[in-house]
């Protein structure tokens, strides 16, 4: 509610101006908190072409490899729900069009509750195996369906998540998280590597702008739009 409260009012100055200058425009959102964000510019500006986009699944192109034993350009998925609180509904063999969740649902317990968070390669590890995942595998065991992302997220949308969420390892990871950014901020080298802008980015905007500009059908596997 507060994230709320000190994010939305600039950005709904901004979209005011994109209003009034080129309201035709597609405006692509990559602020948190991304559903009351999008929720609040689809009240003020019904008509506006406004796009939340969420990194939260390209969690599956580490996690799903590992869990099916397949290259991730051999999965096939799709993911429904709201910015940090998405669920895998549907996941197949691209070769063989198997359903591939029978085997996720046989080996995603044990894979999560020994898996070890590294932040960045950085060595700043996560406290212990399976850290941040009391809500996620709660949430698992009781409908089957796999979450995408971790405790510090899915407690936004959930008022019992209190009493099942990892505090203490979401608190570690707040305080990794500030650490390596720290580190990327005072290392001259690696100030460069994420500010070069010759340096082909890994988000996926350009894409979509290009998809856009030129009519092209490509497919985004997470976005949040308003339903219609």
């Amino acid at each position: 509610l507060f994230h709320s409260l000190r994010v939305i009012p600039p950005i709904i100055e901004i979209c005011d101006d994109i209003n009034k200058i080129c309201p035709d425009a597609y405006v692509f959102n990559f602020s948190n908190p991304m559903q009351r964000i999008c929720h609040a510019v689809s009240v003020k500006f019904p008509e506006m072409k406004f796009i939340g986009l969420c990194h939260a699944i390209a969690e599956m192109e580490r996690d799903l490899p590992e869990l099916l034993k397949t290259d991730f350009s051999n999965i096939e998925y799709r993911a429904g729900g709201l910015n940090h609180i998405s669920i895998l509904v549907d996941v197949k063999y691209k070769d063989s069009q198997k359903d591939a969740y029978p085997l996720i649902r046989e080996k995603a317990l044990e894979y999560y509750k020994n898996y070890i968070i590294d932040f960045e390669k950085m060595n700043e590890q996560s406290t212990s195996p399976g850290a941040e995942r009391g809500i996620f595998l709660k949430l698992f065991e009781t409908y089957g369906y796999l979450p995408i992302l971790t405790d510090s997220h899915l407690g936004e949308y959930l008022p019992w998540a209190h009493s099942i969420a990892d505090h203490y390892a979401i608190l570690e990871f707040y305080k990794n998280y500030k650490k390596n950014c720290m580190t990327v901020y005072r290392s001259k080298e690696m100030h460069g590597y994420y500010f070069d802008q010759k340096r082909h980015s890994k988000e996926r905007l350009v894409d979509l702008m290009e998809a856009v500009i030129e009519n092209k059908n490509i497919e985004e596997a997470a976005v949040n739009i308003l339903n219609k």
